[in-house]
């Protein structure tokens, strides 16, 4: 079996970032992958839409699909006119969690081809020594990370959505009577209100702590030496750095509507019902930031729980077989 890939793993996208993931796995299970739609393939993974509306008729195409645009202040019905056309001309459909389907249903409608729910998966094999790690590669980072006996960690490109003035009100309120902890904060700041934030708050506290943008390997093995994750996403299909906190044994402040919650156990952290939606579309700018207190108790109960062990379960490879075993059933080689 070979599949053509509609993204070929650069970038730092999250759905690249699979792409290049499925590929490493996938050469390993005996399945094929191109990028070339000049190569003879069977079927075709989709991600997020296809990047030529002819192959549509020339294969089987199954679309991963981790969330549609909903935010009514924008086009976003034209800015999905792409996805949908995906969404119903393809042979099946994997979304990244029940959350991702719950909003995709609520808005293209169900569909009545196979589809799968597949959790994305990370690497558990490629943390060793983080310490030596980062000293090695990174040491103005691992400087800033030993300077404080606990730490706080949450990643991504920063949006409206992802609440980044929350997480920091609240680790401030945390941090404020727990001198020896700090948050960190890894990816693009794109808002001002975010900006305005983070401004703010690293002024009043040297223990609120940007680390800018950071290659893949670098945020893994920075998380894994972090003691609780935090995401307060009003919406989040399956956010990868999650997926990696929960893997390292970190435990995750979480927020209801974000697809990880689906791979919590009793131990994997804490998540805040704060939201009511029905999956229908908003307004980003009406969604309500969090109380900084309820943030910071949550944050309290995750440090009591403390790290666990390694997730084996969310290990990659994991997630290829199942890929590979649904693409199989839907193109049927």
């Amino acid at each position: 079996m070979k599949i053509y890939f509609t993204r070929d793993g650069s970038g730092h996208h999250s759905s690249s970032l699979v792409a290049k993931k499925l590929c490493e796995c996938f050469s390993t299970m005996g399945v094929g992958v191109t990028f070339n739609k000049k190569d003879k393939f069977h079927g075709i993974l989709a991600f997020i839409n296809v990047d030529d509306f002819n192959l549509l008729k020339k294969r089987p195409v199954i679309q991963r699909l981790d969330g549609i645009y909903f935010d009514k202040d924008t086009d976003y019905v034209k800015r999905n006119s792409g996805i949908l056309k995906t969404y119903k001309e393809s042979s099946g459909i994997i979304f990244q969690s029940n959350v991702a389907k719950k909003l995709v249903f609520s808005i293209f409608g169900e569909t009545k081809k196979p589809f799968e729910i597949i959790h994305n998966g990370t690497y558990i094999n490629t943390i060793g020594n983080s310490e030596k790690f980062l000293l090695d590669k990174k040491p103005e980072i691992y400087s800033k990370l030993i300077k404080f006996e606990k730490r706080i960690i949450c990643c991504g490109k920063f949006r409206k959505i992802k609440r980044l003035p929350s997480i920091i009100s609240g680790s401030y309120e945390y941090i404020k009577n727990n001198k020896n902890t700090a948050l960190y904060i890894i990816g693009t700041i794109e808002g001002d209100e975010e900006r305005d934030a983070l401004n703010k708050y690293s002024s009043l506290s040297e223990n609120i702590i940007y680390l800018g943008k950071q290659e893949n390997d670098v945020v893994r093995n920075i998380q894994s030496m972090c003691d609780v994750g935090i995401s307060l996403s009003f919406v989040d299909a399956c956010p990868s750095s999650v997926i990696e906190q929960l893997v390292y044994g970190v435990p995750v402040v979480s927020t209801k509507f974000q697809g990880t919650n689906e791979l919590f156990n009793e131990d994997s952290g804490v998540v805040m019902d704060v939201d009511d939606w029905n999956y229908s579309p908003i307004r980003y700018r009406d969604i309500k930031q969090i109380d900084p207190l309820l943030t910071a108790k949550a944050i309290e109960k995750c440090f009591i729980i403390g790290k666990r062990e390694v997730r084996k379960d969310l290990d990659v490879s994991l997630m290829a077989k199942k890929y590979a075993t649904f693409i199989k059933g839907v193109i049927g080689t």
